[in-house]
């Protein structure tokens, strides 16, 4: 679901159709829809609001009840949601709801609007992010708090400051807290895994099924892993803002609110992936198959202890060598040190390496040496 001119819009990602489903009511002009929360079960959507004119005022949300086929025939009607005045809202159950109230109160509500449960919060909390059944994140200025509504306590939090959205993954189990220029990785503990420092503006982020976050800035669309490793997966011409990732498909809303479906090359990080979940059977079969030639590869896979790997990719004879004498593949260093040069440095090396006999990583570098 997205907003575009004042109509709620349905995009299906198969078919790539894009209908209308409701006009939503006319209101103060300073605010404009910034969240969706939908509830699949009810059919039901909360429309969020925040006040764009530079003096405070008030904002609301609305809830809106939507029809199954809505939209399907045609039939775009008025929508008779109801607007209440508040910060934000979102479901936390199938009947109910959790809304942050201008005074930090968090109110809960029943599928009809009813207040079943006012809890007082402290700590300045600005803002409420979906968190699953039962629970909502917490946000104020200088960290992102997990709040249990039923036992009315916090579970976990992360100093985090500055936060502008939270993007979960497909599992829930890990999601990504977004800033003006960093992202934060953590599990559903809110323990910090990895962040990500862009030196421009962060724009949008959805995760694969695979559990990769991709995100766009201006000019790039790029990944990250859970351990923070990350790069550019394709350049972009205008900024896009994404909705989903499925296969090699990004689903984005251009700047004119238009959907767009991108292809990527998901090579690269599927690869990172397959090594960092260790599994090897995968990565064997795209070192064979796969197009992964560059140096940035070798030098991941050097960096990251895959020496060994890195030596598939690699074909300039003193670039195999290096790789081989650190791996301790002696049959690679024999055929990488016909030359004469070669074998001068072979020395040079591994008697440099006999000097680490005391430490513990040192013993697979001398019994190579030894043996040749």
């Amino acid at each position: 679901f997205f907003i575009k001119d004042r109509f709620l819009r349905k995009y299906t990602f198969g078919s790539g159709k894009d209908v209308a489903v409701l006009q939503l009511k006319h209101g103060d002009s300073n605010c404009q829809p910034n969240c969706l929360s939908y509830n699949p079960a009810e059919s039901s959507i909360i429309v969020s609001t925040v006040n764009s004119s530079k003096s405070a005022g008030t904002t609301y949300y609305e809830v809106y009840q939507i029809g199954k086929d809505r939209g399907d025939r045609g039939d775009v009607q008025m929508g008779e949601g109801k607007r209440m005045k508040g910060v934000t809202a979102v479901w936390v159950a199938r009947n109910r709801y959790a809304a942050l109230d201008s005074s930090g109160k968090l109110l809960v509500k029943s599928s009809s609007h009813e207040t079943t449960k006012t809890i007082e919060l402290t700590g300045g909390i600005d803002y409420i992010y979906y968190a699953g059944t039962g629970t909502v994140l917490l946000r104020n200025p200088e960290s992102v708090s997990l709040y249990d509504i039923q036992q009315k306590i916090t579970v976990a939090s992360v100093r985090i400051p500055k936060v502008v959205r939270v993007v979960w993954s497909n599992d829930m189990s890990h999601l990504a807290l977004l800033c003006k220029r960093t992202i934060a990785i953590c599990n559903r503990k809110l323990e910090l895994k990895a962040t990500i420092h862009e030196s421009v503006k962060i724009k949008s982020a959805a995760w694969n099924e695979q559990g990769v976050l991709i995100y766009t800035t201006a000019n790039h669309i790029k990944y990250t892993l859970h351990n923070g490793d990350n790069g550019i997966v394709r350049t972009l011409d205008l900024p896009i803002y994404i909705s989903a990732v499925k296969d090699n498909n990004v689903y984005c809303l251009d700047r004119e609110a238009k959907p767009r479906v991108l292809t990527i090359d998901s090579t690269e990080f599927k690869f990172k992936l397959a090594l960092v979940d260790k599994k090897y059977d995968e990565v064997l079969h795209m070192v064979r198959n796969a197009n992964l030639y560059g140096q940035a590869i070798i030098a991941y896979l050097q960096k990251k202890g895959y020496p060994e790997v890195a030596l598939h990719f690699v074909k300039d004879p003193k670039t195999r060598f290096n790789l081989a004498v650190e791996c301790g593949n002696i049959e690679a260093c024999n055929v990488s040190s016909s030359d004469t040069r070669r074998c001068s440095r072979l020395g040079e090396t591994l008697s440099d390496c006999s000097t680490a006999r005391k430490s513990p990583g040192g013993r697979n570098s001398i019994s190579t040496y030894e043996e040749l």
